[in-house]
């Protein structure tokens, strides 16, 4: 383009003296600013995937329950291509963790899903494990299943070696209880806390949530061990992380079954929100997003790998929320064998029958 404006010049220059070149700078000129915009805009979104990922680097722990070597992270074969592993179909424990200020009330798990991902086939399936369901726990014998992941976090040295961090002790016996139960491998633990469920919520700028029916809960704990009455009405309701979370953790006034529902279905809020959005493309939001991670989420994602947030990003925004199967262990498809107060006896072949529905997906 400069040979022309220059040629340009020359033949005018007699008759029009600088009125092409002025008409030309006119017409060239927003182009330039266009092309350093981009620039500029690249730049700052590489600056924030790659700060998002140092951050997040402190989010990834390790899986005491396998050692990872250098085979696991096999090239990605066929389209499309996703890091370390995530080209197969995998399966993601996810741990909503109930952490109080008081050292005397412990830590539980509050919140137990089974994730089945196929990125190939671009669908995904959910599997609800109520907490008063009674299992096998590895060294402790028939518990209800929320005790696994308490006990793995106050025994992690003993159970696992001493340089085991309490979150990873408690997320791996949580991981070795789920497996055993389901007869399915957890590939990935994800650990949130309640506080970083909020403000995950809270920096997407909230979820559009489409309530079944009113819920009434009188008696919702508070952090300072009261209670307070909560009320949502039905119908299509914009939540911020505060009231996601009464929704998806209420209990008094509904089943344990029902909450589970609830809790699937703000997952799949969140990935709609993300997916419209364009979260993990947008510079301004992934350092907030990192940010949120750093303080409230421990995860065995290998996610400290800027190809794998590329690769994750993709598939959310490739995943049909249409296509996410929504499933949980409740009468209705597993028979009750025998009940202890709220201890549940589950019928095994059911849970089988159910899991392999769950690993089957959308048909």
């Amino acid at each position: 383009m400069v040979p022309t404006v220059f040629a340009e010049c020359g033949s005018g220059h007699a008759r029009n003296p600088g009125g092409p070149v002025r008409r030309h700078l006119r017409r060239r000129t927003p182009l330039w600013l266009a092309v350093l915009l981009v620039i500029g805009v690249g730049i700052a979104v590489l600056q924030a995937v790659r700060w998002a990922g140092d951050t997040l680097g402190s989010v990834q722990q390790s899986d005491p329950r396998r050692v990872v070597s250098a085979d696991d992270a096999t090239p990605a074969v066929g389209p499309p291509q996703l890091p370390n592993g995530l080209n197969q179909p995998f399966n993601v424990l996810l741990i909503g963790v109930d952490k109080r200020a008081v050292a005397e009330e412990g830590v539980r798990s509050d919140t137990l899903i089974v994730v089945h991902v196929d990125p190939l086939a671009n669908w995904a399936a959910m599997l609800s494990i109520p907490r008063d369901s009674m299992v096998e726990v590895p060294t402790l014998g028939v518990q209800k299943i929320n005790t696994a992941f308490g006990y793995g976090y106050a025994n992690a040295g003993a159970l696992y070696g001493e340089d085991t961090t309490p979150d990873a002790g408690g997320g791996a016996l949580a991981a070795e209880t789920v497996e055993g139960f389901l007869g399915v491998p957890i590939d990935y633990i994800v650990q949130v806390d309640f506080r970083g469920f909020e403000r995950v919520v809270d920096t997407l700028g909230g979820i559009t949530v489409d309530v079944r029916q009113p819920l009434l809960d009188p008696a919702y704990p508070t952090e300072d061990f009261g209670v307070e009455r909560i009320y949502i009405p039905a119908g299509l309701q914009q939540m911020d992380g505060a009231t996601a979370l009464r929704y998806a953790r209420s209990r008094h006034s509904t089943s344990d079954f029902d909450r589970s529902r609830r809790q699937q279905q703000v997952l799949r809020a969140i990935l709609q929100e993300v997916r419209e959005r364009g979260v993990l493309q947008q510079a301004s939001l992934l350092p907030g997003l990192a940010r949120d991670f750093e303080q409230s989420v421990a995860t065995t994602l290998p996610i400290n790998d800027l190809d794998t947030l590329r690769g994750l990003a993709d598939l959310a925004s490739r995943l049909d929320t249409e296509r996410i199967m929504q499933l949980s262990i409740t009468p209705n498809d597993v028979a009750v064998v025998a009940e202890n107060g709220s201890d549940i006896y589950w019928e095994p072949s059911d849970v089988a029958a159910l899991v392999e529905r769950f690993l089957a997906g959308p048909p």
